[in-house]
């Protein structure tokens, strides 16, 4: 089923319909844009396009925390254009932006033991005879100061931190169907405007 904005997908086919917008999420799918009372709930960010893959939801990430910090990282290198993809797990930061974030992540989880890389995940923790884990808020910062907070279950995977680098710094970034989980996401094609709720679900 391709939700993308191409002439195939169902979003475009059945825009008549439902006004060319989809809010989405694990757990419900609704095409059709809710109700202004219900919008106010979503923070925006505007959804870029290209005609070079004129398909592909964008948005541009301007920042991103960890528990409450920026990460020093020059805003040159870190504000990029990201593919918001429901269909890769992973979120994939321009490698210098990566390095700021584990970095800082490893520092703030520096009361557990690190463990072995799992594939592309290269954070990784022994949580062994650990009651309970602490992880820092992360949150991503999109244009237009739309800050969004990551539910614990899009910061760690199978104990591992769920970001990973890019091959350099060219390529485009990707926000994965990870740190998505339990939040909402309006993709308002007509109104040219990516929407998230937190705690959807």
């Amino acid at each position: 089923m391709s939700l993308g904005s191409g002439p195939e997908s169902l979003v475009s086919q059945t825009a008549a319909t439902h006004g060319n917008a989809t809010p989405s999420d694990t757990g419900f799918f609704v095409l059709g844009k809710p109700p202004s009372s219900r919008t106010r709930m979503f923070v925006a960010t505007p959804m870029l396009r290209f005609r070079q893959a004129p398909t592909l939801y964008r948005v541009l990430l301007r920042g991103i925390t960890v528990a409450g910090q920026r990460l020093n990282v020059s805003a040159t290198v870190l504000a990029a254009v990201f593919v918001m993809d429901s269909r890769t797990a992973i979120t994939r930061l321009l490698p210098t932006a990566y390095q700021a974030l584990h970095a800082v992540f490893r520092s703030r989880m520096g009361a557990y033991r690190l463990a072995p890389p799992k594939g592309s995940l290269d954070t990784c923790y022994d949580f062994t005879s650990v009651m309970v884990v602490r992880v820092p808020r992360v949150a991503l910062v999109f244009d237009r100061n739309a800050a969004v907070e990551l539910d614990p279950s899009g910061i760690l995977l199978d104990d591992c931190l769920t970001f990973a680098p890019n091959s350099d710094d060219r390529a485009p970034g990707i926000i994965g169907n990870v740190q998505q989980q339990t939040i909402e996401v309006l993709y308002d094609v007509g109104g040219g405007s990516v929407g998230f709720r937190r705690g959807a679900c």
